[in-house]
Formats: structure tokens, sequence, C-alpha cells
């Protein structure tokens, strides 16, 4: 294939398409060289039956290279208004790829000049969520808002990143309300987190042991001043240094010591 592609044979322009779509489906880096040749002959026969074929191998070809600004000016100049189908499934999959393999300049870079994509195709929840997900984790809280849209909003996970984008923002309150309905040890986590921020460090502690996170549960009941949990579960320095000052679990008996205990043995 890659020998006839590269040649004036009438079955250059079909084979040029199977090399390159046999490449991409397990995800392979195409060639500069023919992503060159997809992109000359996509405008050669733009007006052709496979000239939309020869686009979306173009287009997927650079986000195989991760080459994403030449990508996207390639869509922009061949995305019409409203957009076709082959034209929706290209930007779609571009958008995957970007997510998942972009680095964070270039993601966002894109995210911020290309962003109306994503309304003018109607981009399913799951992409949304993704791009959501990532926003959250680079700091973008409103935009990430912006992103989700209703249907990915009122899923569990459209949830989980608003709730991530509120603690971001400092407000534990509102991201204990968007996990109120939902359990598990994932949303225990985000409960604890918010509990901790909140002040109800008891609280915290019960759900970040809850979450299967013992030395954070062990901090917080150490915040909370109860030393006799976090003799045992807390993170070892603390546990070092309660036993050094005749504070340990095994040194109390069936007492349980409070922060006023402590202070009056240091």
């Amino acid at each position: 294939l890659d020998r006839v592609a590269d040649t004036n044979d009438p079955a250059s322009v079909e084979a040029l398409i199977l090399t390159i779509g046999s490449r991409l489906d397990p995800g392979e880096a195409i060639s500069a060289r023919l992503a060159d040749n997809a992109a000359a002959l996509a405008f050669e026969l733009q007006d052709e039956t496979m000239g939309p074929t020869l686009h979306r191998m173009h287009i997927l070809a650079r986000a195989s290279l991760r080459d994403y600004a030449r990508a996207f000016a390639a869509y922009g100049r061949w995305v019409s208004t409203p957009p076709t189908a082959a034209q929706v499934e290209t930007v779609r999959a571009l958008w995957a790829s970007l997510v998942e393999f972009a680095d964070d300049t270039s993601f966002l870079d894109t995210f911020f000049q290309r962003r109306a994509d994503l309304d003018q195709v109607n981009a399913e929840p799951e992409l949304r969520l993704d791009i959501a997900a990532r926003l959250v984790a680079m700091g973008f809280s409103e935009e990430a808002r912006q992103t989700l849209g209703q249907e990915a909003a009122d899923t569990e996970r459209g949830k989980q990143i608003l709730a991530a984008a509120a603690l971001a923002e400092f407000d534990p309150l509102g991201a204990m309300a968007q996990i109120a309905d939902l359990e598990g040890p994932e949303n225990e986590l985000v409960r604890a987190q918010a509990l901790a921020m909140n002040g109800d460090h008891h609280g915290a502690a019960t759900a970040f042991a809850a979450a299967g996170h013992p030395e954070d549960a062990g901090a917080e009941a150490w915040r909370a001043g109860d030393l006799r949990t976090a003799s045992v579960s807390g993170p070892g320095p603390l546990r070092a240094a309660l036993a050094a000052m005749g504070l340990a679990k095994t040194d109390l008996g069936g007492a349980n010591p409070s922060i006023s205990d402590f202070s009056e043995n240091t």
C-alpha cells in the first residue's frame, strides 16, 4: 500500500486512504509524508467522492503526529455551516485525541481557540466529561462547568467533576451538594476533603476511613483532638511523636485523650 500510495497509479488515492486508515485504527503515528500527500489530494479532489475521506485522513494523520495546530487549522478550512456528518465525526475524533494525548500548552491553546466546535457539532457527553475533567485538573473550573452541558453534568462523573471544581474554588458545601446522593469510596474521598476544608475534622476522619485512606483519617483525627485515633492511623511521624510523648494508644489504657491532655504532657 505504501508503494502504491506514492505513485501516480489510478489506485494511489485509495491506497493512501487504506494505508493511513490501517495505522490510525491501532493508534500508530502516520508519517509526515503521508499526511502531506493526503493534504494535497484532499485539496485537489475536494469536490470528488473521496474528498471528505481524504480530508479526514489528513486531519487525523496530523493528530497522530500530535500536530494539533495544523490539524485544527485544516479542519477549520474544511468545515461547512452546518457541518456535514463526516466533519462532525472527524472533529469529535480530533478532540478525543487532543484531550488524551496533547501536552498542557497545546491542549489549552486549542481549547480556548476552538471550543465553539464542541457546541457546533453537539459533542457527546463522554467527550465533554473528558475535556472538563482535564480542565478541572489544570485549575479551569468555570470553563469545565461551561463545557459539561446539562446532560453530562447530570451523570455521576459529571457531578464528581463539578464537586472537584467546587473544591478548587474553596467551596466545600458546594462540593458536598454535588455528591450528596452518590456513594462509594471515590465519592467518600471527595466528601472527606470537603469536610476537612469546612473544618469538620471529626466528620472528615470518618469519611477518610470509609474511603480507605487511614493516614488521612488519622491526620484529621489529630486536628479534631482525637489523639487515640491519630496514634493508631495517623502519618508515621505523627504516630512516632505521640508515642515519644507517651500518648500512643498502648500508653492510654481506656482513655481517649484530648488536645488538652497533649498540652499538659508537653
